[in-house]
């Protein structure tokens, strides 16, 4: 600093922050040698609170407003000082700006997948990203857990903790609500506000207040999205049987309306193949496949199956499995025993007693 703004600080001194930026949250006030003149006028504006550092203690907050610095109105700064000097003499202090506005659109994400136990599918990773709202509540706090002797310091500075707080708050909310998958969305909601909630009392370790989390998405491993899509379709279309001859009553229309024409002679072919009410099968075509079945059973350790259930009444009745047999179909988000299926009781009731 030059002699001439030396000089010009010993007769006047106006304490302030223009604060160009969008991010800083802390600005240390620079002054030729920390010394500030007694009597000197303090400027803290609306959103702002000035702190006063001395010997490395926190001396004074100010408040928005304009304050004339005197000893009589510096009482902590005063007793720490003991004013050995004459009363207008300048005194030797840091002055910190704190910003306390609202911090919005910080964004947080998670950098690898949650892994999550789902009610319903089983193990997921699952990711998800939003943004929160954080601001200073305690500057004089905020001062001590965070700047140090920092003349500047921004958001930036502290988003990428504040960030992993959240994150990791989320993933043990996640594992903890057991919300299937499928309903994540309908739950954005009562989720952020559970979150912002649980990590309140972490930001406030740090001077901070986080005024809100939104959720912005939750996604899913994209081969479980296509298999939910491709589930989606299948419910859409109904029964495949009643979609196959709806198929063929339309082919058969469109092919009524060219009489005598190649393309009705294919039509009546395929109605009258996919039709049982309008022709009788031929006697060489073979019976349908019998059903998949959706039972599981464990023998000797291993999953066998899947099973119809007369399959697995027949395996009841020839001794393979009994009551005690776990059991498994889907919806079940565990194996029960085969004697807690309503379905299997009569199978089970006729088991001939063992020989003696």
């Amino acid at each position: 600093m030059s002699l001439l703004n030396k000089i010009r600080g010993e007769f006047i001194d106006i304490i302030e922050w223009n604060d160009p930026s969008t991010d800083t949250m802390v600005w240390r006030f620079p002054r030729y040698q920390d010394e500030i003149k007694n009597g000197a006028q303090l400027i803290v504006r609306p959103g702002q609170m000035a702190v006063f550092v001395s010997e490395g203690q926190i001396a004074d907050v100010f408040s928005p407003g304009t304050h004339q610095l005197e000893t009589a109105n510096l009482p902590v700064l005063t007793s720490l000082k003991s004013w050995k000097y004459a009363l207008n003499s300048p005194f030797k202090a840091e002055v910190y700006f704190t910003n306390t506005k609202l911090f919005t659109d910080q964004k947080w994400g998670t950098s690898n997948p949650i892994i999550v136990q789902d009610p319903e599918l089983g193990v997921l990773r699952i990711k998800a990203y939003g943004n929160f709202v954080v601001r200073i509540t305690d500057s004089a706090l905020m001062l001590k857990q965070l700047i140090g002797t920092n003349s500047i310091y921004s958001v930036k500075n502290i988003h990428s903790q504040l960030r992993a707080i959240i994150v990791s708050t989320f993933a043990n909310i996640l594992g903890e609500a057991q919300i299937p998958a499928t309903s994540l969305s309908a739950h954005y909601q009562d989720l952020a506000k559970l979150l912002r909630n649980q990590v309140a009392q972490t930001f406030a370790e740090f001077g901070l207040e986080i005024n809100n989390v939104f959720i912005e998405n939750i996604s899913l491993p994209l081969e479980l999205s296509t298999a939910i899509d491709k589930k989606s379709s299948m419910n859409t279309i109904g029964d495949l049987d009643k979609f196959s001859q709806y198929q063929a009553a339309t082919a058969m229309e469109k092919a009524a309306e060219n009489p005598g024409s190649a393309g009705a002679a294919m039509g009546m072919g395929v109605g009258f193949a996919m039709s049982p009410q309008t022709q009788s099968a031929p006697q060489n075509v073979s019976p349908p496949p019998p059903p998949v079945g959706e039972w599981w059973v464990a023998l000797n350790g291993k999953r066998n199956g899947p099973h119809s259930l007369e399959a697995l009444k027949k395996m009841i009745a020839e001794g393979t499995i009994n009551s005690e047999t776990p059991t498994w179909k889907p919806k079940l988000a565990d194996w029960k025993k085969a004697h807690n299926f309503p379905e299997l009781k009569d199978a089970l009731d006729n088991i001939p007693p063992p020989l003696k």
